[in-house]
């Protein structure tokens, strides 16, 4: 069976913790694990006493007569966070974290600054109607802000 982020779930092997929201299907397919959230809390976070569910351990929650999903806005919320998500780790994968940690090789602005003027380029790109084809700028532009976030945090 597979989950999507948003899915009710029940723990079969923790009946107690009622049903849950998958938070992270994709949390560590190497030991067939799935991120859920219990009472606000992400089974996979650091705490060590407490166990992943694996794939085989969850059921739907409607096995359980409790609801089958979460509201429209709450599951559309999870998809478009989750494809933003994915896109920016693949980007740090393919560019060795350059946006965080860049090389300074010219510039010797720090990260935020950097990720200010790429937000500010592809903001001109925009409004100038000179995007790259096949370019999701919304889904870049939102991706340079979190950066932007992290960034400004540190």
């Amino acid at each position: 069976m597979t989950f999507k982020v948003g899915d009710r779930v029940r723990w079969t092997a923790f009946p107690e913790f009622g049903e849950g929201t998958v938070v992270d299907p994709y949390y560590d397919p190497d030991y067939g694990t799935v991120g859920v959230r219990f009472d606000d809390y992400e089974t996979y976070a650091t705490d060590t006493d407490f166990h992943t569910p694996k794939i085989e351990e969850l059921e739907p929650a409607a096995s359980y007569g409790a609801p089958t999903s979460v509201s429209t806005f709450e599951r559309s919320l999870r998809e478009v966070l989750s494809e933003i998500q994915d896109l920016l780790l693949k980007k740090n994968a393919a560019y060795g974290d350059s946006a965080l940690n860049p090389v300074r090789a010219f510039s010797k602005s720090d990260s935020a600054e950097q990720i200010r003027v790429r937000i500010d380029d592809k903001l001109s790109r925009l409004m100038r109607g000179t995007e790259y084809e096949n370019e999701d700028t919304v889904t870049d532009l939102l991706g340079y802000l979190i950066l932007l976030k992290i960034a400004e945090k540190r």
